[in-house]
């Protein structure tokens, strides 16, 4: 950083306060046979950018054992017409990002068996498990009906989830001191 300002000393200051006082915080990893043993969580903000020409926010989290292994947070490439176009997106890249950690463990030989993701837009799931519903988004980029042909083919399988638990809410709008410790 060649010009650092007050700004920057203030924000690096935080930092190490956060870390002074989390000094005892850790990850625990273990596992938990009540969970499927590889499972994503898919969550959208439609429209939620306006400053990107309404491009939804995608956010997802990959679990292993019940262990969050990977997770994403970014604006979608395309504009969704709808909320379940943007769900549908959003349940894609999980699905992508799931089936590469099933890849990942299958080379060790471990069978993971069928990942499930989970959404909370029973649209989505309509759309994925019914490819009589393909009307409904044939208007999208055909890389999105990635999700309807694995789930189809049962390499992934798409389960609701509530809103209240849907974790991949946390990579895609703000959420309250609650439900960041209830994750």
């Amino acid at each position: 950083m060649t010009q650092p300002s007050r700004e920057h000393y203030n924000a690096a200051h935080k930092v190490l306060q956060y870390l002074d006082h989390t000094r005892d915080t850790h990850l625990q990893y273990g596992s938990n046979k009540q969970q499927d043993f590889l499972m994503a969580h898919s969550d959208v903000n439609w429209a939620s950018d306006a400053t990107a020409q309404c491009k939804s926010s995608s956010g997802s989290a990959v679990f292993v054992c019940g262990n969050l292994v990977a997770w994403k947070s970014a604006l979608q490439c395309c504009t969704a017409l709808l909320a379940v176009e943007a769900e549908f997106v959003a349940a894609t890249e999980a699905a992508q990002e799931v089936l590469f950690f099933k890849h990942l463990v299958k080379a060790i030989r471990i069978d993971v068996g069928i990942p499930t993701i989970f959404s909370d837009n029973t649209g989505t799931i309509q759309v994925s498990k019914d490819p009589a519903q393909h009307w409904k988004l044939k208007h999208i980029d055909t890389k999105y009906h990635f999700i309807r042909d694995n789930v189809q083919d049962r390499k992934v399988r798409i389960k609701y989830i509530n809103t209240i638990d849907n974790l991949a809410d946390l990579f895609t709008k703000l959420v309250g001191k609650t439900t960041l410790q209830r994750a």
